[in-house]
């Protein structure tokens, strides 16, 4: 991978693909190679997007700064990278999870870098029950050893459909899946705590009305099931945008579990953006 120096941090990009820049930003804990789990820079590359992936702040080889982070920070880091890698024309962006609450920060913050967003599970408000979670995570990640691994394993597992959790093998997996990608694996804890404190800290402000601001195309993902980014939130959030439109991915929690429904994700991004990409006419709100 490729380094930018953004201020405070170094970050770990890699860009691949022809055409319309798109910058993917991962959620908690993921590193660039997630978009690849997903198919996601897959499918944009040949779909005809040049494609910027890179790891957040706390995700070796990017910077590991001490803790507590924010997600204002974290939009600072991406902005300053689409300033580095200056394409010329403004660009795409599409964020997952705590991925999309820094897309939402970007694209409120810098509409004159952002042509159009794509928030996918994530933005706006979060419900109070996921609101205490956070609390309760966070305070056992700073006592550290047992209790952070413990509390980061837990705030993984919200991320399944309340329906899932008593299979011991769909478990089993996720914790694996995660793993693979790095998301269960820092090395001290340190970038991980940065993390969620910064959202944490979001969950604690108000961020819905901050949308009726947002200059730019929005496509809000939502999956059926998100206990994290709940279907409703989302609909507040499409109340508020002025223009913007609602997907909904059948039968998922607060990620997509299997292939059709990536796929699903990946066609309704691709297929968003090109309409953008071509200025053709908003069909409306999902």
């Amino acid at each position: 991978m490729e380094q930018a120096t953004v201020g405070e941090v170094v970050l770990a990009y890699e860009v691949r693909g022809e055409g319309t820049p798109v910058v993917l930003v991962s959620g908690l804990g993921g590193g660039a190679e997630a978009w690849d789990t997903t198919r996601t820079r897959g499918a944009l590359v040949e779909a005809g997007f040049r494609t910027v992936v890179f790891n957040n702040r706390g995700i070796p080889p990017t910077t590991v700064p001490e803790p507590p982070y924010t997600v204002s920070d974290m939009a600072q880091d991406t902005i300053g990278l689409i300033e580095h890698l200056d394409f010329g024309e403004p660009c795409f962006v599409m964020g997952t999870s705590l991925g999309a609450l820094i897309a939402q920060s970007v694209a409120l913050a810098r509409p004159d870098l952002v042509r159009a967003v794509i928030l996918n599970t994530g933005g706006g408000n979060y419900p109070l029950a996921f609101r205490i979670r956070l609390e309760a995570s966070v305070a056992a990640m700073r006592c550290g050893g047992d209790a952070a691994a413990t509390a980061l394993r837990s705030t993984y597992l919200a991320a399944l459909p309340a329906g899932l959790l008593a299979d011991d093998d769909i478990v089993q997996n996720m914790m694996d899946a995660w793993s693979s990608v790095g998301a269960l694996e820092f090395a001290d804890m340190t970038g991980e705590l940065g993390q969620q404190e910064a959202l944490l800290t979001w969950a604690r402000e108000d961020h819905l009305d901050e949308l009726e601001h947002m200059a730019v195309s929005c496509l809000v993902v939502a999956n059926e099931h998100d206990s994290i980014f709940t279907l409703g939130g989302r609909h507040d959030m499409l109340s508020r945008i002025p223009e913007a439109e609602l997907v909904v991915i059948p039968g998922e929690g607060h990620i997509c579990l299997n292939g059709r429904s990536m796929k699903h994700l990946n066609t309704t991004a691709v297929e968003f953006l090109r309409r953008v990409e071509h200025d053709a006419p908003n069909p409306g709100r999902g």
